[in-house]
Order: C-alpha cells, then sequence, then structure tokens
C-alpha cells in the first residue's frame, strides 16, 4: 500500500500490515504505534460504551502507553472492561449527541446477565 493510497483507505488489516511490513524502526515502537491507533479507534465511537468500566480501560491503557499506570493498573481496568462487555443489562441508549452518519432513533440493546452460580 502506498501513501497515497493509505490516506483514503477505510480497510483497517490492510492498512496495519502495510504499517508492519514497511517498518523500519524497533518492534516495541510498532507495537506502541499500532496500540495508540486502535485506541483512537476506540475514542472515536466512545459514545458507543455505555459503562464507565468500558470507558476507563481505554483511559487506563492510554496512560499506560505514556507510563503514568502500572501493568497491575492496567490488568486490573482490563478485567473490569472485559465484565463489562460480558455483564451487560439491557438499557435504552440514547446519545447526547447524534452521530450524522447513523439514523435518528435509539440503539435498543438486549443482553442477559450471567449468572455466576
Amino acid at each position: 500500500m502506498t501513501e497515497k493510497e493509505w490516506h483514503p483507505s477505510d480497510d483497517v488489516p490492510a492498512m496495519l500490515q502495510a504499517l508492519s511490513s514497511n517498518w523500519s524502526g524497533a518492534e516495541t515502537d510498532l507495537a506502541r504505534l499500532t496500540h495508540r491507533y486502535l485506541l483512537a479507534c476506540c475514542r472515536s465511537i466512545w459514545w458507543l460504551l455505555p459503562l464507565e468500566a468500558s470507558r476507563r480501560g481505554g483511559e487506563v491503557a492510554e496512560r499506560f502507553l505514556d507510563g503514568f499506570a502500572t501493568r497491575k493498573e492496567l490488568g486490573q481496568a482490563s478485567y473490569q472492561a472485559e465484565g463489562a462487555a460480558f455483564y451487560l443489562e439491557t438499557f435504552e441508549y440514547q446519545p447526547e449527541h447524534e452521530d450524522p452518519r447513523e439514523q435518528r432513533r435509539p440503539l435498543t440493546v438486549r443482553c442477559r446477565k450471567k449468572s455466576l452460580h
């Protein structure tokens, strides 16, 4: 993928593959850059994360990349974010601001809470 193809592209796997194959720096720098990109993607859909634990997971991951959170904090936030993803209750989502790409109707999410027993 050339730079000219990169800018208008929305093919994320192809973009990440191109970045990886053209990378000439250290692997750790590439991993860090990739994580930053993925967290930016999360931020772009922040309004779709209705539970605080999900958003907190992204925030702690960003702080970890900047050296302001410990691996333990990252692990705890990751665990809580995963729990939030699997233990949603039914709710009616009314966005504070509407995304112009979406239809103007509320999104209903129906999930069953798993029993721990």
